[in-house]
């Protein structure tokens, strides 16, 4: 008994020791991560507003060839490719990867339509004699292909069975976000006695730079009724060779913002009769850059600098059409354009 007291009275003692060699080492220690959260510095202390590490790399030419991989940009860039299209059926709105319910109640000849969001509210088709097909759209870009991939696939079915499921894909395409969209072409697809896990997909080429939509103009075919459905996705800009926009980029410093390209028309201009970029050039922004924000020391290494509109289709070297951004996601841009034309 004595040997176990005094085995306790050592290790008190040597916990009252540690505290007092370290006072509070846990909160410091939470301190300092909450410190580096608020600050974003990096390792070695420089901070995130200056960008990072690496020379700039200076892209005179877009190469439609080039390879990248779109995950390895970070978050904290403030750009994020968007890579897939949300939808719309019968005003009720889902994202990509859910899927819509078509009900059919034949004893009052009624249809309604539900998404994956409230299906769950909806009653038990089989006690009260509702058919009912799931089925989820499927379109995305196929990058560097120049099309895309539409498709429709059956989640699941109850009640009698369609014996037929007709899509007529209808591609459309806008020369601005907010414009009208013109009917580009149109693919017909079948799904014969569709049943869970049956599905269809098509590659459906683009044609040129462009924001693009898809009507899904869908007819479910039961033994004596055709229910007729139309899902339509939102606009996504595309360019010819199905790179998705990279979405707005925000320059932490001087604020200045890249959104979707003023035009999707701009002329080409051949390599002779385009401005010069140089490492002229290049150092004559840089410090017009640092003297405007009143930047000592700035680290430009891993920043290139990006031409708001490109060199090629008549973009100049004046300051408000230049933004300074990290390499991967100039990256994106680059890759974007190079299939502008």
């Amino acid at each position: 008994m004595y040997n176990l007291i005094k085995k306790n009275l050592v290790f008190l003692l040597a916990l009252v020791l540690m505290l007092g060699v370290f006072p509070n080492s846990t909160f410091a220690e939470d301190s300092s991560q909450l410190d580096n959260e608020e600050t974003y510095t990096s390792t070695d202390n420089e901070s995130i507003s200056n960008y990072g590490v690496g020379e700039v790399e200076e892209i005179d030419d877009i190469d439609e060839n080039q390879e990248f991989n779109e995950e390895t940009v970070p978050d904290a860039y403030g750009t994020s490719p968007e890579t897939t299209f949300s939808f719309e059926v019968d005003g009720e709105a889902f994202e990509a990867g859910d899927a819509f319910e078509v009900h059919y109640i034949p004893s009052i000849n009624q249809v309604y339509t539900t998404t994956t969001a409230d299906s769950d509210s909806i009653y038990r088709p089989a006690a009260i004699g509702i058919n009912t097909i799931r089925m989820q759209p499927t379109l995305f870009p196929s990058a560097g292909n120049s099309k895309i991939t539409v498709g429709m696939g059956v989640q699941s079915v109850s009640g009698s069975k369609p014996v037929l499921v007709s899509i007529n894909y209808v591609l459309k395409k806008a020369m601005t976000k907010g414009g009208s969209s013109e009917v580009i072409s149109r693919t017909s697809d079948n799904i014969t006695l569709p049943g869970v896990g049956s599905s269809t997909q098509k590659l459906v080429p683009l044609s040129g730079v462009g924001y693009y939509s898809v009507t899904f103009e869908t007819s479910i075919h039961y033994p004596k009724e055709i229910v007729p459905r139309v899902v339509t996705s939102d606009k996504l800009l595309l360019s010819r060779t199905a790179r998705t926009w990279p979405g707005d980029y925000v320059d932490s410093v001087s604020g200045k913002r890249v959104t979707d390209p003023v035009s999707l028309t701009w002329p080409h201009v051949v390599a002779a009769k385009r401005v010069k970029w140089g490492s002229p050039e290049l150092n004559k922004f840089r410090t017009w850059y640092e003297t405007t924000y009143r930047l000592n020391n700035f680290n430009w290494s891993g920043i290139d600098v990006h031409h708001i509109k490109p060199k090629e289709y008549g973009g100049t070297n004046d300051p408000s059409n230049l933004i300074p951004m990290p390499k991967p996601v100039h990256q994106l841009y680059t890759s974007f354009f190079a299939g502008y034309k």
